[in-house]
């Protein structure tokens, strides 16, 4: 399974903010493919801790078939970012939040 050249256009608008934000921790597509593999026809709860700009929660998005997917991120503008690209999902409950360290 291949979704690299499926989600082409979201992973364009990703990388655009990422410079934008100049945010360079993003994973590589490979890591996100992976993560999309792993997940794939999963029926359960998810928590990804780093959301960052949503490349591999984009993924897991897109091959989650039921249960939830909670991300996490410390940063705000990053989260609102991801929401951005990811969009709602109605196939199971997606959840982007933002925590703080302390």
């Amino acid at each position: 399974m291949n979704l690299i050249h499926k989600l082409q256009p979201q992973i364009e608008k990703i990388k655009t903010i990422n410079r934008r934000l100049g945010f360079e921790m993003s994973c590589d597509l490979e890591v996100a493919n992976l993560c999309a593999i792993v997940a794939r026809g999963c029926h359960r709860n998810w928590l990804e801790l780093g959301t960052g700009t949503g490349l591999s929660t984009l993924f897991l998005a897109e091959v989650l078939e039921a249960g939830r997917l909670d991300t996490v991120n410390v940063n705000e503008e990053y989260s609102k970012a991801a929401q951005s690209v990811i969009g709602p999902k109605q196939a199971y409950n997606l959840s982007l939040r933002m925590v703080e360290i302390f």
